[in-house]
């Protein structure tokens, strides 16, 4: 048996190059995984934003119902001129919370594409393309929350 023995300098090289790796390994591992915390973190926001959309949608349409009825009421005379501008000013409240919602839909959707590094394809953007200045095809719409029924 033959052994070969390093100089100290060569066996310090190689072992401060062994624990470069390791943190190298480490660092890329603590990047992985803040990765996947980032992903999830930001489909749990699509998912509630998403929910509280399709609720301000459900409250906006619960009010319009709640002022067209009051307005039948009133050219009956069963209810007041009063209530019908609080019925349109609770409208007008939902209407904004729906946009509120919408937006933050919107705002939501866009971190996850920023989280999970899609942001160029989910909208139709060419790295060549926008390299060079020219875009062939426009951005895909905003996405859209289906209400539910």
């Amino acid at each position: 048996v033959q052994t070969c023995a390093l100089p100290i300098s060569a066996q310090a090289n190689m072992a401060t190059a062994s624990l470069n790796l390791r943190q190298n390994q480490l660092f890329v591992q603590r990047q992985i995984n803040q990765i996947r915390v980032d992903v999830q973190n930001a489909l749990i926001g699509v998912n509630q934003a998403r929910a509280q959309y399709q609720a301000a949608v459900k409250g906006r349409v619960l009010q319009e119902q709640t002022l067209d009825a009051d307005q039948k009421k009133l050219a009956l005379g069963a209810t007041t001129v009063y209530q019908v501008i609080q019925d349109q000013r609770d409208l007008t409240t939902a209407a904004a919370a729906e946009v509120a919602a919408q937006a933050a839909y919107a705002t939501a959707r866009v971190q996850l594409d920023v989280a999970s590094g899609m942001t160029l394809q989910n909208n139709n953007v060419e790295f060549d393309e926008a390299k060079a200045g020219r875009v062939v095809k426009g951005p895909s719409p905003l996405p859209a929350a289906a209400p539910t029924k």
